[in-house]
């Protein structure tokens, strides 16, 4: 295989195992992702023309396919979304502890 070919190789397979890692976010509730999820992920909330139009522009670079974006950018914000429900039951959890403590 020549040069370009493998490089181009190495850059698609790169791209689809960013893709497959699992979602965690930090104190904040931010998800710890890439750039490029980053982005797909604005480019949902503004809806799915947005987010299509955006993956048709960049499929050939980085070979992102709508059904499998769409996975991914469910999955990461069913993370945050878990996230904030646990963070708000604890404090929830908290407040009652103090009135109970009053």
């Amino acid at each position: 295989m020549n040069a370009p070919k493998s490089l181009a190789a190495s850059i698609l397979l790169v791209a689809s195992a960013t893709m497959a890692h699992d979602v965690t976010v930090d104190a904040t509730c931010t998800p710890q992702v890439t750039r490029l999820e980053a982005r797909l992920v604005e480019k949902a909330a503004e809806g799915p023309a947005a987010l299509r139009n955006f993956i048709f522009i960049r499929r050939g670079i980085y070979a992102l396919d709508m059904r499998e974006t769409a996975d991914r950018v469910r999955d990461i914000e069913a993370a945050r979304a878990a996230c904030m429900i646990t963070a708000s039951a604890s404090q929830i959890l908290d407040a009652s502890a103090k009135v109970a403590r009053n």
